[in-house]
């Protein structure tokens, strides 16, 4: 049993592994395709963003209301936009 579990967590490593990296690859070029300043930190601040309400999910945890998520998404979209603003 405990070597079955083992194989199926290394599957499912292996598929969130190479799905995360589709991912980083999609929001990069999201933001490229914006003209974000700093394309890469904006892609990766939102995929960390997706992994923390995906670990939550995944452990029962507390889940952000939509709408604090949507803040904090509008914040990072903001300060990442082009131009002189800088993180606070």
């Amino acid at each position: 049993m405990q070597t079955q579990c083992t194989r199926r967590n290394d599957a499912i490593a292996h598929l969130l592994d190479n799905e995360s990296m589709s991912l980083r690859e999609h929001l990069t070029k999201l933001c490229i395709g914006m003209n974000a300043r700093e394309p890469d930190m904006l892609s990766f601040a939102l995929f960390s963003v997706w992994q923390g309400v995906a670990f939550n999910a995944w452990t029962g945890a507390e889940l952000p209301s939509p709408d604090a998520l949507m803040k904090l998404i509008e914040r990072l979209l903001n300060a990442y936009q082009p131009g002189e603003q800088t993180l606070t």
